[in-house]
C-alpha cells in the first residue's frame, strides 16, 4: 500500500486494508437484515423492495468504470477518499425520509463502495511487499463487515430504530478515512491522466471466464443476503428472530473460511476445483431450501455462508492473474463493471419472480441454474494464466511489474 513516511509501517498498511475491507458490505447487509421492518415502516412495495435488493448490483456496474475514469483524472488517493466521503454521507441521509430517499441513498452509497471495492485490488498491488497479508486482512475484513451488519443491525434497531441501525454503519466508514487519510501518500505524489482510456486486457478468454463468473456469483450472493431470512421466514416457517440469527451464522461461517482463501489460492497453480467447491457449497444450501426446507435450515443456512468465500477467492483472482497496479485496476474494472451487470439481471429476476408468483420455490430453482453456472465459469476462470493490461498506468503508481 502506498503511504506516507510517518504511517508507512507494514502493520499500519494492513490496518488500513482492514478498515477499507470493513466499509464494503455492512451497509448492503444492514438491509437484508432489516428488510422485513423497513417494508412495514415505509411502506416499501415488493417490486420496490426487490428494485432495491438489485440496486447495489446497478451500482457496482457502473462503479466499475467510474472507478476507471475518475483513477485516471484524479489519482487513486483522491478516488477513495471521494468514494469514502460518499459513503459515509450517504449512510446517514439515507434514513431521513420514506422509501424513495432510502433507494437514493442506497444507490449512492453503493456507488461509493463499487468505487472503493474495484480500487482495492490495484492499491494491494501497488504495495512493495505483504501483498499477501492485504489482501488477507481487505477480503477477510469484507466477509466480516458482512457478518457484522446482519447480526449486529437487527438488535441495535431493537433498541432504538430501523433507521439508527442502517445509519450506525456511518461509523466504521469514517474510520476507514481517518485511517486512509493519515495513511495514502499525499495526492501530490501522482500524475494522473486526464484521458480515460479504455482498459484493453490479454488474452480475452479468461478475462470473460472470471467477468461471467464473477457476475454470477454476485448475483446469487446478493440475492442471498438481501433474501436469505425472507426466504427461511416463508419456506422454513421459523420465526423473524430465528430467520435474522441464521442469516447471521450463514454470514459468519462465511467470515470463518474467508481468512484462508486468499493464502490457498496463492499456493495453488490453478484455482478451479477451489473455485467450483465454494459454489457447490452454496447449491447444497440452496437446494436444501427449495425441496426440504423446514428439515434442517440451521444447516441450509451454513452452507450458504459456506459458499460466500466465492467473492473473496474471485477477487484474489484478479491480483493473481495480472502482474501489475496498472493491470489489476484494469482487470478490476472490466469485472467489477460487466460482472455485476450480469449479476443485477440476475437478482432483479429473482426478485421480480417472487413478487410474481407470491412463492420462493420459482426463485429458489433459478438461482440453482446460476450457481450451476457459477460452478461451471469458475472452473475455467480459475486455470493459470496471466492477464496483461494495454491501458497504461497513473505515472508513480507503477506500471506492471
Amino acid at each position: 500500500m502506498q503511504v506516507s513516511p510517518r504511517s508507512g509501517t507494514a502493520r499500519g498498511g494492513v490496518v488500513v486494508s482492514a478498515l477499507l475491507g470493513l466499509t464494503l458490505r455492512p451497509a448492503l447487509t444492514s438491509v437484508g437484515a432489516l428488510l422485513d421492518r423497513i417494508r412495514a415502516a415505509t411502506g416499501l412495495s415488493p417490486v420496490l423492495a426487490a428494485v432495491v435488493v438489485a440496486t447495489p448490483l446497478v451500482c457496482f456496474a457502473a462503479g466499475g468504470w467510474v472507478a476507471w475514469v475518475v483513477r485516471r483524472r484524479v489519482g487513486t488517493a483522491r478516488a477513495v477518499t471521494g468514494a469514502l466521503v460518499v459513503v459515509v454521507a450517504s449512510s446517514a441521509y439515507r434514513v431521513v425520509g420514506g422509501p424513495y430517499v432510502l433507494w437514493l441513498g442506497t444507490i449512492t452509497v453503493c456507488l461509493g463502495i463499487a468505487v472503493l471495492a474495484t480500487l482495492l485490488p490495484a492499491i494491494v498491488k501497488a504495495a512493495p511487499a505483504g501483498r499477501g497479508r492485504l489482501t488477507t486482512a481487505w477480503t477477510t475484513a469484507l466477509g466480516a463487515g458482512s457478518a457484522a451488519g446482519a447480526m449486529l443491525t437487527p438488535p441495535v434497531a431493537a433498541a432504538t430504530s430501523w433507521s439508527v441501525g442502517l445509519a450506525a454503519w456511518a461509523l466504521p466508514a469514517v474510520a476507514a478515512l481517518v485511517a486512509w487519510l493519515l495513511a495514502a501518500r499525499t495526492p501530490g505524489d501522482e500524475a494522473p491522466s486526464s484521458r480515460p482510456v479504455v482498459p484493453s486486457l490479454r488474452p480475452r478468454a479468461p478475462v470473460v471466464a472470471l467477468t461471467i463468473h464473477f457476475g454470477l456469483l454476485a448475483g446469487a450472493s446478493c440475492t442471498l443476503m438481501g433474501w436469505l431470512s425472507p426466504i427461511l421466514v416463508d419456506r422454513a416457517g421459523v420465526s423473524a428472530v430465528d430467520a435474522a440469527w441464521m442469516y447471521g451464522t450463514s454470514m459468519t461461517v462465511g467470515v470463518l473460511i474467508a481468512p484462508f482463501v486468499p493464502a490457498w489460492a496463492a499456493r495453488l497453480p490453478g484455482q478451479s476445483a477451489m473455485v467450483a467447491a465454494f459454489a457447490g457449497w452454496s447449491l447444497l444450501g440452496a437446494a436444501g431450501l427449495l425441496v426440504w426446507p423446514a428439515a434442517a435450515p440451521w444447516l441450509w443456512s451454513a452452507l450458504i455462508g459456506m459458499g460466500m468465500p466465492s467473492i473473496v477467492l474471485a477477487l484474489a483472482l484478479i491480483s493473481l492473474r495480472t502482474n501489475g497496479p496498472a493491470g489489476a485496476a484494469a482487470l478490476s474494472s472490466v469485472v467489477n463493471a460487466a460482472g455485476y451487470g450480469l449479476a443485477c439481471l440476475v437478482a432483479l429476476a429473482v426478485g421480480l419472480l417472487h413478487a410474481a408468483t407470491g412463492t420462493w420455490t420459482a426463485p429458489l430453482a433459478a438461482l440453482l441454474v446460476v450457481l450451476a453456472g457459477q460452478a461451471g465459469t469458475g472452473f475455467a476462470a480459475g486455470r493459470p494464466a496471466v492477464i496483461s493490461s494495454t491501458a497504461g498506468s497513473i505515472a508513480g503508481e507503477g506500471g506492471p511489474a
